[in-house]
């Protein structure tokens, strides 16, 4: 049986409640795999999407997203973490200034921000690859593993 109603109504607050397990639920969960993990891929470009955190997301989208709904909205958030990722892009190119920024362009600063290597994160202390990119990537890992649980699903079905 599934936790959740299979009304259409609930629709955007089941996939605002499979974001918030993959985002919280992948960083909770993988906070110290990530912390013994880190140093296998520290300055490198996959650094920023966290990936402990984002496999962790991947299994959970796995094994609970299929429990909590099944009508397949977790292959959807991944949608939810692109917007926020867009949103921390816009904030940080509307607040550039050529007048403080090393970056050639707002574009160059919100790239460095949110993809950049640690080494260059400088005075954020990459507070904005946690606040958005890592979002982004779990929901987007979530959602490949709510794909893969329902491809799995639709195999083993008669």
């Amino acid at each position: 049986m599934n936790l959740m109603s299979d009304k259409i109504w609930t629709y955007p607050l089941r996939l605002v409640a499979h974001y918030f397990v993959a985002v919280f639920g992948g960083m909770i969960v993988g906070f110290f795999p990530e912390l013994w993990l880190g140093h296998l891929y520290r300055y490198t470009p996959i650094e920023p999407f966290t990936p402990a955190i984002a496999f962790t997301a991947l299994l959970l989208g796995y094994f609970l997203s299929y429990r909590l709904d099944r009508v397949h909205l977790a292959g959807w958030t991944w949608i939810l973490g692109l917007v926020w990722l867009l949103y921390g892009a816009h904030e940080l190119t509307s607040s550039w200034s050529a007048s403080w920024s090393n970056d050639r362009s707002a574009l160059d600063y919100a790239r460095r921000e949110l993809f950049g290597l640690q080494r260059f994160c400088g005075d954020t202390e990459c507070l904005y690859q946690f606040v958005f990119t890592t979002p982004f990537a779990a929901s987007l890992m979530y959602s490949v593993g709510g794909f893969l649980k329902s491809l799995r699903e639709a195999q083993t079905s008669p």
